[in-house]
């Protein structure tokens, strides 16, 4: 046997355990990722392999931005009394309170419960008379008394909500724009022309109309309705014709 020199036979062990220490690394690395892709091949309990999907990591802002969509989505869908306060959401320089959004829900729940109670209390006290066409002619006296009732609750519903100091603060912010957003809560005398639209089938030509008598100025609104948009006024739309 032919001995080596020294140097050199240190030299092809070196060589020997590098070479080993490689192949070793391989192997493992192999091994493991069959072992992973095995794990993910493996079909998961009670869900066929074939109606699995792939995984799909959403970034929580991506989450967070496509729920705030569809919460503005169904606003939209809402009637235009439910969308009072719609542009705190979009536009935070309308927000002089800066109110997070479960304190404009909050707020917007206090608001709706207010126009149904209103459009309850119109109901009761309105005068209709059948016009020419099979329209309906309405009449909603002022009252202010009951207005007053009505107003003091909503108040009693922030405070209820909100605590008596940011009751307050809301109340110097929106009350004035909540009250001509539901007519003033009986300060003067409204009419309702309600009949078929001639120029379109299946809906309702409406013609608002209210005074001021002291100062004789008068405000006109016409819209043309379909069953769907009766909510718009509440109980009032049960005295409707249908289109």
């Amino acid at each position: 046997m032919r001995l080596l020199p020294k140097s050199r036979y240190q030299l092809v062990i070196e060589t020997a355990l590098l070479l080993a220490i490689v192949a070793t690394f391989a192997v493992l690395w192999q091994r493991r990722r069959g072992l992973t892709a095995a794990a993910l091949a493996k079909p998961s309990p009670g869900i066929p392999a074939a109606e699995r999907s792939p995984v799909r990591i959403v970034p929580a802002a991506s989450a967070a931005n496509a729920a705030r969509t569809a919460k503005i989505m169904q606003r939209s869908m809402s009637p235009s009394y439910a969308r009072t306060f719609n542009d705190l959401y979009d536009n935070p320089g309308s927000n002089p309170l800066h109110l997070n959004d479960g304190q404009i829900e909050a707020l917007q729940d206090c608001c709706n419960q207010l126009h149904l109670e209103r459009m309850e209390l119109e109901a009761r006290l309105a005068k209709t008379e059948t016009v020419e066409g099979g329209g309906v002619f309405i009449e909603i006296p002022p009252y202010p008394d009951e207005g007053r009732i009505l107003k003091q609750e909503f108040i009693a519903s922030l405070v209820q909500q909100f605590g008596e100091a940011l009751a307050g603060e809301i109340q110097e912010q929106y009350l004035r724009k909540i009250e001509l957003d539901n007519e003033e809560l009986g300060a003067r005398p409204q009419q309702i022309l309600a009949s078929p639209d001639p120029d379109n089938p299946g809906r309702l030509k409406v013609v608002y109309s209210s005074s001021w008598p002291d100062s004789g100025n008068r405000i006109t609104r016409t819209s043309s309705l379909g069953a769907y948009d009766y909510r718009e006024f509440g109980a009032l739309g049960a005295l409707f014709p249908k289109p």
